[in-house]
């Protein structure tokens, strides 16, 4: 209710300012340094043990299921519209028990839900306890939607642990009918530039200024005028990393940046040039993440993670790491 009742912000368009690039950066030769160096695009190849997959999903089934009656919450509310937003004042609270649904084929929903074969699902049921089996008849909605979590996080976990990565450079496809891009060429960036907003309720840009940094350490280290940000933790990041001296350039990688994974596309987050005296210049990825990622992160950001720093170090031989503060770089 908290969410429903939660001001749904208005964006102002006078207060929306574009992200434009710093040439000083963009042209220099570090800079180019580091994007050829991070911008190889990669395939993988993956095994998927179906037996492990089976074996496992029996045992996390049997642990973990958990079912009870099936119950729907009426939720009446009054909804406000003001300058801040609009917003609503809870009223009144139904919480109401539902009969089990009918004619529901379980194992084509699960079938569908994570895209597993339906013989691959039948050997599961049958092998999982009694007990647990019969949770189908107190809630079967829910007896699908807890054992769709199950398997499409044994699935996330099987799918990444073997997974390898090949540079397409490498793979000699230039002559092929299709053509497929090798790199994401440096011209990308400024074709396909960002904004976000500054005003008093909600900003996602801050200034030299409201980052608490110099301005000619943000002209000469970081790749836009300004920091479009989507958390805290990207924030301090940026305002902590640039004043190093060990930094010598740093970007927040655009929204396009992807990598390939088998979990959907993986975006990551900053990319760095670090320089310590009489060492080797070090090309590095960071991903920041909350506090609480370690613990409580999700499985199929934590797989896209992983597949990450498969591609960045195991292929592309650049350093990543995922934290939630600059010591990343540091350790």
């Amino acid at each position: 209710m908290n969410n429903l009742c939660k001001n749904i912000p208005i964006k102002n368009q006078k207060n929306k300012i574009e992200v434009n690039v710093n040439q000083k950066v963009f042209i220099s030769p570090e800079f180019k340094q580091l994007w050829n160096k991070i911008n190889q695009k990669t395939i993988y190849q993956i095994h998927l043990d179906t037996d492990k997959l089976i074996n496992n999903s029996i045992v996390d089934i049997d642990v973990k299921l958990d079912i009870n009656s099936k119950k729907i919450t009426i939720t009446r509310a009054k909804l406000n519209i003001d300058a801040y937003g609009i917003g609503a004042d809870l009223m009144h609270m139904d919480n109401i028990e539902l009969n089990n649904s009918a004619d529901i084929d379980v194992v084509k929903k699960i079938e569908l839900a994570t895209s597993l074969t339906r013989k691959t699902i039948i050997a599961i049921l049958q092998s999982i306890k009694k007990e647990k089996l019969e949770l189908i008849n107190v809630n079967n909605v829910a007896f699908i939607e807890q054992v769709v979590d199950i398997l499409n996080n044994q699935k996330i976990e099987l799918l990444v642990s073997g997974i390898k990565y090949h540079k397409i450079a490498d793979l000699g496809l230039s002559d092929s009918i299709v053509h497929i891009e090798e790199c994401y060429a440096q011209s990308l960036i400024q074709q396909n530039l960002d904004y976000g907003y500054n005003d008093n309720i909600e900003s996602n840009i801050a200034n030299a200024n409201e980052l608490g940094i110099s301005s000619d350490n943000l002209a000469t280290k970081f790749l836009y005028d300004v920091l479009r940000y989507d958390s805290d933790v990207e924030f301090n990041f940026l305002k902590n990393a640039i004043s190093q001296d060990k930094v010598k350039l740093i970007t927040k990688l655009p929204s396009w940046f992807k990598i390939n994974t088998p979990l959907g596309k993986y975006n990551p987050d900053w990319a760095l040039l670090l320089h310590e005296d009489g060492k080797e210049n070090v090309y590095f990825i960071a991903e920041t993440k909350g506090d609480s990622y370690n613990f409580n992160g999700r499985p199929l950001e934590k797989g896209k993670t992983y597949c990450g720093e498969m591609h960045f170090i195991d292929t592309l031989g650049v350093e990543y790491k995922v934290g939630s503060d600059v010591g990343i770089i540091n350790s």
